[in-house]
C-alpha cells in the first residue's frame, strides 16, 4: 500500500472493508515513517481468511495528539 501522510507517525492501521462498508480486518503496523509518500508492505499471511473478491482499504495514522486518514483504495484479492 502506497499512502501520503501529512503527519510523521509510528502506529498505522489498515483496515479493510467489503463492498458494503463492513469492517472486516485491521491490520496494526508499528513503525516510524517520516510525512509524505510511504510504501508499507502487507504479506499474504497477514490477509489469510479473506475469500476472494472485491475489497476497500483505508490507512489511520496515529501521532501522539493527531489522527489522519486515507481515502479508501480498491483492493482485489484473486483465488490462490
Amino acid at each position: 500500500m502506497i499512502a501520503d501522510c501529512r503527519i510523521s507517525y509510528v502506529r498505522m492501521d489498515i483496515r479493510v472493508y467489503t463492498a458494503s462498508f463492513r469492517l472486516v480486518k485491521v491490520l496494526r503496523k508499528e513503525q516510524y515513517l517520516a510525512a509524505g509518500r510511504n510504501h508499507v508492505s502487507v504479506s499474504a499471511r497477514e490477509l489469510d481468511g479473506i475469500s476472494a473478491g472485491t475489497y476497500y482499504c483505508n490507512a489511520v495514522f496515529y501521532e501522539a495528539s493527531r489522527t489522519e486518514k486515507t481515502r479508501p483504495a480498491v483492493l482485489i484479492m484473486l483465488g490462490r
